[in-house]
């Protein structure tokens, strides 16, 4: 498939044993000729109010897997990293135990949400997703909590402009949900981006089934200012 429309995910190939596409807008202009023929995977993300785009996708076969919510805090202290003794940079050492939570911990997301992608493939999807980072390919700054000597979450960061943050993973151990490690995580995230008035803002997204991370990122002075609809095409 060699169509100009689609731009050809060589990490997400990789992981899920097929190729993997993202659609590039407009999407209207896609046509059923542009779809492959053979086996592949396809992303879109449609922005909420796109409606005529989003029926045309569902027209040729996409479908809608999650809808993201995209957050923004705005109000950052500016006064220096908090001194949570729990939470701390990750180190190399860390990588194994990250990866695992990684692993274990999502449900939300689009590659879980999805039906036609094996639940081991989803969790294979998110370990390498993080582990990327160790590697150098995926993230600016990784933080973890750690208690009595066990990694219990993380926090992966990207600075995608001079004076903001994107939140992009954010995962805590199955037995240790609901302790307010997350809100700690955050919490650090916040006021370390803030030092030396590095950064202005703070984005993040998550799915709108995914009540309790809405919850935390909304107590934690994050406002929503937009939603999405995330779409895969699958050709088996």
């Amino acid at each position: 498939m060699h169509s100009s429309k689609l731009i050809i995910d060589n990490w997400l190939t990789r992981h899920l044993g097929l190729p993997a596409y993202t659609l590039k807008e407009p999407f209207s202009c896609l046509t059923a000729s542009d779809v492959p023929s053979n086996r592949a995977f396809i992303t879109a993300k449609v922005e909420s109010g796109q409606q005529s785009e989003l029926s045309h996708l569902q027209k040729l076969g996409f479908r809608v897997i999650t809808v993201n919510v995209q957050l923004r805090c705005k109000s950052l202290s500016g006064s220096g990293p908090v001194h949570l003794t729990n939470v701390r940079h990750a180190r190399p050492a860390d990588e194994p135990s990250i990866r695992k939570i990684a692993r274990e911990s999502f449900s939300h997301d689009r590659f879980h949400a999805d039906t036609n992608i094996p639940r081991s493939v989803a969790d294979e999807v998110k370990e390498q997703w993080v582990a990327n980072y160790f590697k150098g390919k995926r993230g600016n700054a990784l933080f973890v909590l750690e208690e009595h000597g066990s990694i219990l979450g993380f926090l992966l960061a990207i600075k995608d402009k001079p004076q903001r943050f994107n939140i992009d993973l954010i995962g805590i151990a199955k037995a240790h949900r609901g302790q307010r490690f997350g809100e700690f995580l955050v919490t650090f995230a916040q006021a370390y981006f803030s030092a030396g008035g590095h950064c202005s803002e703070i984005l993040v997204g998550t799915q709108i089934t995914n009540l309790s991370s809405l919850r935390l990122y909304q107590r934690m002075g994050f406002s929503v200012i937009g939603s999405s609809y995330m779409l895969h095409y699958n050709s088996n």
